[in-house]
C-alpha cells in the first residue's frame, strides 16, 4: 500500500504486511521467518529493482474478498504470490473482513502526497467514497486510478488551503456530488515555507505559515461543519505534529501552528460534541514517505531511532490506521483527543538515547 514508482517488488509486499491492520503478529512472522530481514532499517535489505510504473499487476485470486487485501495485492507481482499466500490463509483462517469506513464519505486535504495518500488509500480500501484534494491535479488523479483499480471508489477536487473560495468550493461540491459528509480529514499543510529562530523570521514568513497550516484547518473545519448537522453528525479529523509537545531550535512558525491545530481540536469537540460531531488530532511523529525518504539524511533517521521505542520510523500507513478508527463509529465516545503517532519517542525522559549510548541506565 505504501508502493510508489521506482519502488521494488519485495518492499512492496514488506510495506503492504507491516501496515495492514488485518496483518497480525503471528502473519507478519511466518512471513519474515521466510525471508532475511534487516533489523537496523524499516525494509530488508535487498537489491533495489525497479519496477516500472505501468506494469500490470498479477491476476487476483480469487478468494480475495476485500477492498483493503485487494489494494495491497494490486501493488505485489509474482514472486511475492509465495509469502503473500500465508497472510490470504491466516485471513481466510480467521474470517478477516474491512468495511469500516463502508458508506462513509470523506475528504482527505492534501492527499496528492505522503501522508495524505496514506490516509486516501487505506480509508478507501476500509469502504469510504474518498475526495482526494490538492493542487497538483495530475498526480491527484493517480492517486484517484490507484483506489479505482483496486476496487475502491474515489474522485479528484482541485483544493488549495489557502483559498478560501477554494475551501468552500471542495466541501460544497463534495456534498453536491455524494450527498452528504462524514469525514473532514484536515491533514494539508505546508512545510515548505521558510521557517526557523524568531530572530529570524518575518512578519511575511509567519503569517504565510500561520495561513496555510491553522487558518486553513480552521476555515475547512467552518465550511464543514452545518453539512455534518444536516445529516446527524460526522468526525473531523486534523493532523497535528509532534512539533507542537516542546520547544525546539527551529520551525517556530511551524510548530505554533501545529500547537493552534491542538488546541482548536479541543474547542471543536466541545462546541459541537451535541450535535454528534467529533473531532480529534494525530500528531504524526518522523514518518518517511516515497516524497521525503531520498531526502531524509541517515544522520536524522538514527537520531530518531535513538529515541523511538520501537525499531523503525514510520510510514504514511501509520497515520492512516489511527484516522480510520478516529473517522469509524468505534470511536463515537472518542472526542477532543490528540494522540502521538511516533513510535513512542514523546513518551520518556529525553536522556533516554543518550544512556542507551552509554549501555547504562542512569548516570
Amino acid at each position: 500500500m505504501c508502493a510508489e514508482h521506482g519502488m521494488s517488488e519485495s518492499k512492496r509486499f514488506v510495506e503492504g504486511v507491516n501496515c495492514l491492520p488485518a496483518a497480525s503478529d503471528h502473519a507478519k512472522s511466518v512471513y519474515y521467518s521466510n525471508r532475511k530481514t534487516s533489523s537496523s532499517t524499516y525494509f530488508p535489505a535487498e537489491k533495489n529493482t525497479a519496477v516500472h510504473a505501468t506494469r500490470p499487476a498479477p491476476s487476483l485470486p480469487a478468494e480475495i474478498h476485500t477492498p483493503a487485501i485487494r489494494f495491497f495485492y494490486a501493488n505485489i507481482h509474482k514472486h511475492a504470490k509465495k509469502e503473500y499466500k500465508y497472510l490470504i490463509d491466516y485471513l481466510n483462517e480467521k474470517g478477516n473482513t474491512m468495511g469500516r469506513l463502508e458508506g462513509k464519505v470523506a475528504i482527505v486535504t492534501g492527499s496528492t502526497s505522503g501522508i495524505g495518500i496514506g490516509i486516501a488509500k487505506v480509508y478507501a480500501a476500509e469502504g469510504a467514497t474518498v475526495v482526494i484534494s490538492g493542487r497538483r491535479a495530475e498526480k491527484g488523479q493517480v492517486v484517484v486510478d490507484q483506489i479505482v483499480e483496486a476496487g475502491g471508489k474515489a474522485s479528484f477536487h482541485y483544493f488549495d488551503i489557502t483559498e478560501p473560495a477554494s475551501i468552500e468550493a471542495l466541501i460544497a461540491d463534495t456534498v453536491e456530488q455524494y450527498g452528504k459528509l462524514d469525514i473532514l480529514v484536515n491533514n494539508a499543510a505546508n512545510v515548505a515555507l521558510k521557517d526557523g529562530r524568531v530572530d529570524e523570521l518575518t512578519l511575511e514568513m509567519w503569517d504565510a505559515i500561520l495561513e496555510s497550516d491553522l487558518r486553513g484547518t480552521f476555515y475547512a473545519t467552518k465550511c464543514a461543519i452545518p453539512y455534518m448537522k444536516e445529516i446527524g453528525g460526522g468526525a473531523i479529523v486534523n493532523i497535528g505534529s509532534m512539533a507542537s509537545c516542546a520547544g525546539d531550535l527551529g520551525s517556530t512558525a511551524y510548530a505554533c501552528a501545529k500547537a493552534g491545530v491542538d488546541i482548536f481540536t479541543q474547542y471543536v469537540a466541545l462546541q459541537y460534541g451535541k450535535d454528534n460531531i467529533r473531532c480529534n488530532c494525530i500528531r504524526p511523529g518522523l514518518i518517511v514517505t516515497p516524497e521525503n525518504e531520498a531526502k531524509v539524511p541517515q544522520m536524522l533517521k538514527d537520531i530518531f531511532l535513538g529515541s523511538i521505542m520501537v525499531n523503525r520510523y514510520g510510514c504514511p500507513e501509520d497515520i492512516a490506521h489511527a484516522a480510520v478508527y478516529f473517522g469509524s463509529d468505534e470511536s463515537t465516545y472518542t472526542t477532543g483527543q490528540i494522540i502521538n503517532v511516533d513510535g513512542g519517542m514523546n513518551s520518556h525522559a529525553p536522556t533516554v538515547a543518550q544512556f542507551r549510548q552509554m549501555n547504562s541506565r542512569t548516570w
